[in-house]
């Protein structure tokens, strides 16, 4: 009969695997428990012939559909310097177990607690990826992590339309963007984009729509522009018939005061809109 059991992600209890349970349910034990529980605790391999005789001997752990084994072979399977798991043999059909025995069982072990331990990150990184997909999905901005390859590792919903819309936009701003923050015009839309790659995990971008925020800026430098022509414009004619009536009529001396005032009136109005809103408007223009 053939045990593996396998240590659980808090390093304390052993589980039975479910396809060699020899007649165990799947409940966990604590790892000190049994013989079993020895070989994982210690590292170190246990083979006795008199397995109810050793010391370490636990009944509802070390025992074969609820019968105690004639005969026992418990070896830890280790990857570096923790163990994750250990294959028990119980019951040699001929005879006793001996050192051969022993070292084939180890020898075997050593390519099974690979494969377990592979499972084990395997299975990981899988939960940890969903946990990043699920984080991203609850962000209304696009998210995107892509491999060293430029494959798509992590995308949420909002990245997904883009990459089923825009794809060759959406790489190229972000290639073009990597290590800074740059705005990036993807169809109709512009987005504040930061991208970073990280070694061994790629490059992780993350992107803001600031459309509505740049149409603002739009609508505000418009704003200003007719603004200023607005204010301007009575002004100018102001002053230009100010000046006509300077070229042809024959003006006294207190009209020529007036004049004069309505001309230096005018003049510090101009200046006052130029002050007020020309750097408002050159600054909407750069924007």
């Amino acid at each position: 009969v053939v045990l593996l059991c396998l240590v659980d992600e808090s390093g304390q209890y052993l589980k039975p695997f479910q396809g060699h349970m020899g007649g165990k349910d799947t409940r966990p034990f604590a790892i000190r428990d049994g013989i079993i529980g020895r070989v994982a605790q210690s590292g170190q391999a246990i083979m006795t012939n008199q397995p109810q005789a050793h010391q370490a001997y636990h009944p509802a752990v070390d025992s074969v559909r609820g019968r105690a084994p004639e005969t026992m072979i418990s070896v830890p399977l280790r990857v570096q310097n923790h163990v994750v798991g250990v294959l028990t043999l119980f019951n040699k059909a001929n005879g006793l177990f001996t050192k051969d025995d022993l070292s084939r069982l180890e020898t075997f072990a050593n390519p099974m607690a690979t494969a377990v331990e592979n499972a084990r990150l395997f299975k990981e990184s899988e939960r940890q990826r969903a946990a990043i997909q699920a984080t991203a999905q609850t962000l209304p901005q696009p998210l995107l992590i892509l491999d060293d390859s430029g494959s798509v590792l992590i995308a949420n919903e909002a990245a997904n339309r883009l990459l089923q819309t825009h794809m060759a936009q959406l790489f190229e701003g972000i290639s073009r963007g990597v290590g800074r923050t740059d705005e990036i015009k993807i169809g109709e839309q512009i987005f504040l984009a930061t991208a970073e790659h990280l070694p061994d995990v790629g490059t992780i971008a993350v992107m803001q729509d600031i459309t509505y925020v740049k149409q603002l800026e739009a609508d505000r430098s418009d704003f200003f522009h007719m603004l200023s022509h607005d204010l301007k414009n009575p002004l100018t004619a102001i002053t230009g018939w100010k000046a006509l009536l300077e070229r042809t009529v024959q003006l006294d001396q207190r009209s020529e005061r007036y004049l004069n005032q309505i001309g230096v009136a005018v003049d510090r109005m101009l200046e006052m809109i130029a002050q007020l809103l020309d750097p408002l408007t050159q600054e909407a223009a750069m924007q």
